[in-house]
């Protein structure tokens, strides 16, 4: 069955782009009803993110971008990298949606995960050009930076005053620790099913993790 739904997908983007050299033309329209039987009978990922982007464009069907989010969203549950990555990209850009660098962020990661170099080479591409431009990295990156708006916004998301995007969850256990002020060599509680980053981040803080 899984061949056959991928093969529907296949000849619903031959519909939507056309094969000039074998003489089909292409017809949007018709692909945009191929793809909506395949994703409301299957829930095929691939069938439900281009209903998404050609509901946003309004490409052979009526230009809805909610309904395209939604579309979008569907197959980002699934993990279907394009999906998470074009979310992404909305999100940064506050296209469609409110502007929020912080879920922007979190749907680029997912995205990166779910992608195979070999199939998605544009969505390791975005990711790298994000790391190499600094723009995440609190300082290296100029005021109005990326890493700079994340902060603001995870903080007015908190209600906090303040937020400070860090490397990674060691650093952020350590960092808290280290605001409690807690006194050298005083105990902090922690799971007993666990990663090796808790308990090092306790002791890192001068106190003693017990389980």
């Amino acid at each position: 069955l899984r061949i056959c739904v991928d093969a529907l997908v296949r000849i619903a983007d031959y519909q939507r782009t056309g094969i000039p050299a074998a003489g089909v033309d292409r017809n949007p329209a018709a692909a945009g009803r191929t793809y909506l039987k395949i994703a409301t009978t299957y829930g095929h990922p691939s069938a439900q993110f281009a209903l998404g982007i050609m509901n946003i464009k309004g490409e052979g069907v009526k230009q809805n971008p909610q309904q395209g989010l939604k579309w979008l969203i569907a197959a980002a549950r699934k993990r279907h990298a394009p999906s998470e990555a074009y979310l992404g990209d909305l999100y940064w850009e506050g296209k469609l949606v409110r502007l929020d660098r912080t879920r922007a962020v979190m749907w680029y990661i997912l995205a990166q995960q779910s992608a195979r170099p070999e199939e998605n080479p544009e969505i390791f591409d975005r990711f790298d050009r994000l790391l190499a431009s600094g723009d995440l990295f609190r300082y290296t990156a100029p005021a109005d930076a990326p890493v700079a708006l994340l902060e603001q916004e995870f903080a007015s998301l908190l209600g906090a005053r303040y937020a400070l995007a860090v490397s990674s969850c060691s650093a952020a256990l350590f960092l808290s620790l280290k605001a409690l002020d807690l006194p050298k060599g005083a105990k902090v509680l922690i799971p007993a099913f666990t990663f090796a980053a808790v308990p090092s981040s306790v002791v890192h803080a001068e106190c003693e993790p017990v389980l």
